[in-house]
């Protein structure tokens, strides 16, 4: 493509956007190419879009259209930011700043599987201007993305060296040590206090360094320092008083200040919010930035209000898509609270998510995917057997997160109905593949006994598919097979369990069925475990009926429950960390310190609701803290980091829950948790004997068999 063509396509993009607002006066004596990238590492991204689009001319500067698609991409903008990359490319394909282009556009596109053309994009591009301080940030930006940020510290160093003032650079060396220090356990507080003092170095060489302040004040208020978190994003504040990023981060750190008084925490925050409503208060970005901070400060009059005002005036903006998002969520989590039974509400939430697919455009193509995987989770057998084929094709072409739902669930529940078996077979064989692709997108973010373990669930996942679908179609070989690998590769696959057994079932090996439903039935699981009820079914089969039934589950329970306290005796630390230190506010307001938990043994359960696992055990939770609430040589306390205190107040009451609940204010980040639901117990030295991550079914049984172990113990 010629030049003038490239131009041509760039002015074509910009006049089908939305309408260009007025310049900043600050636009003054910079070129366009500096601003945006001024607007970047301000976070205002939305901001520097709209500057961009009101000098259109200056847009014909490479460097210039390089930025204005980054800020593309990170305004959601993906369609818009993808096609000017490729007009970029192919008009100059040997420029720096097409391949800039190229990198930021599939760097920050909202789909994973991109971060490997993004990887090679950055390659291209260092290769051009290997020195050149906003190539070298792109691409250590680009590393963090693919990787983490533990893979981009020696680059960083390598162009320190070469700029050792450089406050840019600075600033992602402080990010990633910072980033690196909290994934050991217990977080490297050596390695933190260095990313202070590198954020603190930034801030003294330029003070207006916008990320150096706002940075370091996310951080921390991540692990709970409050007044040091609020002191420096009031300050980045200051320097960009228009940044929805920043200025997103200072009102969260308002809130988490006055956690106990929102309205309080409203006051401070609102002349800053006003001052963006009246600056901006017709930038779709801003508006949903409001709505959402209207939401958190308990003002749900400005929220629909200006939500309505998004839908009115730019109904085709992504910021209109989140408003119909957060909306079909919010009925979302009453469909799935198990204490409500409501078929017009889940009419209401299916009819919301058919409405968000049928909209003629959608700009962020994972919204559209979330979408689908929703509305697959509410079919059931008043679901056409076309229709949930195209809800299962929706996911596969926009979901791309969660293979496991869209290749394996999604070929099991058409075999289930032993419809469109072609389509299934071929679901399930191409989840082979793109689950392994995510679990290698994954691979740097784990350890290699995690990563080994996910990637043997998510292949152990595809086979069952595979060789359930091969049952449904009488290829009953082949499916026995697929079953076996899945379970050599996962055997507590309660899935697989039941799937062998239905096969060896309908061959009459009656023993091994019972076998497998057996193994299958003592897997715990929040959701319905159907080995228990197939279980049952082969008992009446073979004896004629259901009597004796009960008996014989008990015996089976008795042996399991023999089993699993055995696992859980052996799950007793010998090297037991010391509890790291905490001084937290309850819910009721009182101030409890660990210091207090001395002499007791302790249990701690960190949660959150919005965590569908911390939910489902709650009532479980509550269960025991009724159990151990006289015992005066054992505490429960639970430590929860819901935003929004009011809300889970009210949910708390509804649930008539009346257990101790502490807010987090950073502490689980601090401790390291990573894992939710995840509970501690604490020996009487106050150091952690047990640590138990994920759900549990028989929570109260073994939480009270690790208490008892730890009671047990000398003093």
């Amino acid at each position: 493509m010629s030049s003038s063509r490239f131009v041509l396509s760039l002015a074509v993009a910009i006049l089908l956007a939305v309408p260009v607002r007025a310049a900043r006066a600050q636009s003054a004596g910079r070129t366009l190419a500096e601003r945006l990238s001024w607007f970047n590492y301000a976070m205002d991204y939305a901001g520097g879009v709209a500057e961009a689009r009101a000098r259109p001319r200056e847009l014909r500067d490479p460097r210039a259209a390089a930025w204005y698609v980054l800020l593309l991409a990170r305004d959601q903008e993906t369609p818009a930011s993808l096609a000017l990359a490729d007009s970029m490319m192919a008009a100059d394909p040997g420029s720096v700043w097409a391949w800039f282009a190229r990198t930021a556009a599939l760097g920050y596109h909202s789909y994973a599987d991109s971060s490997a053309a993004a990887l090679a994009a950055s390659d291209s591009m260092c290769g051009r201007a290997p020195r050149d301080p906003d190539v070298v940030w792109l691409r250590v930006a680009t590393l963090s993305n693919a990787r983490g940020m533990k893979d981009v510290i020696p680059i960083v160093d390598s162009a320190l060296a070469r700029d050792p003032s450089a406050t840019r650079l600075l600033v992602l060396r402080a990010n990633a040590t910072w980033s690196a220090a909290s994934q050991t356990h217990p977080p490297n507080e050596a390695m933190r206090d260095t990313a202070e003092s590198l954020w603190a170095k930034a801030r003294s060489i330029d003070s207006t360094d916008i990320r150096a302040w706002e940075f370091a004040g996310s951080y921390l208020l991540d692990v709970g320092r409050l007044e040091d978190a609020q002191a420096l994003l009031r300050r980045a504040s200051e320097l960009a008083p228009l940044s929805l990023g920043v200025n997103r981060d200072y009102w969260r750190a308002l809130r988490s200040l006055h956690m106990r008084d929102r309205e309080q925490a409203a006051s401070a925050a609102l002349p800053g919010i006003e001052r963006v409503r009246a600056a901006r208060g017709n930038d779709p970005a801003a508006l949903q930035l409001l709505a959402n901070e209207y939401e958190a400060f308990g003002m749900p009059d400005s929220q629909r209000v200006t939500e309505d005002r998004i839908l009115r005036d730019h109904p085709a903006s992504i910021a209109a898509e989140w408003v119909l998002v957060s909306r079909y969520r919010a009925v979302g989590t009453k469909v799935a609270d198990t204490t409500v039974h409501d078929s017009t509400l889940k009419g209401t939430y299916r009819g919301m998510l058919a409405a968000f697919i049928a909209r003629p455009t959608h700009l962020n193509e994972r919204l559209l995917g979330d979408a689908y995987r929703e509305l697959f989770h509410q079919a059931d057998s008043t679901t056409h057997p076309d229709t949930l084929l195209q809800i299962i094709l929706g996911m596969e072409r926009y979901e791309g997160i969660n293979p496991q739902i869209t290749f394996a669930q999604g070929a099991i529940a058409l075999a289930d109905r032993g419809v469109h078996l072609d389509e299934a077979e071929r679901l399930a064989r191409q989840g082979v593949i793109a689950g392994r692709q995510r679990i290698e997108q994954e691979r740097s973010f784990l350890d290699p006994d995690q990563y080994t373990q996910a990637r043997d669930w998510m292949a152990s996942t595809m086979a069952d598919a595979l060789g359930w679908v091969y049952i449904r179609a009488g290829r009953l070989q082949d499916a026995e097979q697929q079953l076996r690998q899945a379970l050599d590769l996962a055997p507590k696959n309660l899935t697989t369990l039941n799937h062998l057994g239905r096969l060896l079932e309908a061959a009459g090996t009656l023993d091994s069925a019972e076998a497998y439903y057996i193994r299958g039935a003592m897997v715990p699981t929040p959701g319905k475990n159907p080995n228990r009820e197939a279980l049952q079914k082969l008992y009446v089969t073979r004896h004629g009926s259901a009597q004796g039934y009960d008996a014989y589950y008990a015996t089976i329970r008795d042996r399991d429950r023999a089993r699993r306290r055995a696992e859980v005796t052996a799950e007793l630390k010998t090297v037991r960390d010391t509890l790291p230190a905490f001084t937290l506010v309850s819910l009721a307001g009182d101030t409890v310190r660990s210091s207090a938990l001395a002499g007791h043994v302790t249990v701690i359960n960190f949660w959150g609701m919005w965590c569908g696992p911390c939910v489902m055990e709650m009532p479980e939770v509550q269960r025991y803290w009724r159990q151990v609430a006289q015992d005066s040589t054992v505490r429960l306390l639970t430590i929860n980091n819901d935003p929004d205190l009011t809300a889970l107040r009210e949910w708390m009451q509804r649930h008539q829950y009346d257990l101790p609940v502490l807010v987090d204010a950073g502490y689980a980040g601090r401790a390291g948790v990573q894992a939710y639901p995840t509970t501690w117990f604490v020996d009487r030295a106050g150091r952690i004997a047990f640590s138990k991550a994920g759900w549990s079914e028989e929570l109260a049984e073994e939480f009270g068999w690790r208490v008892e172990i730890l009671k047990a113990e000398l003093r």
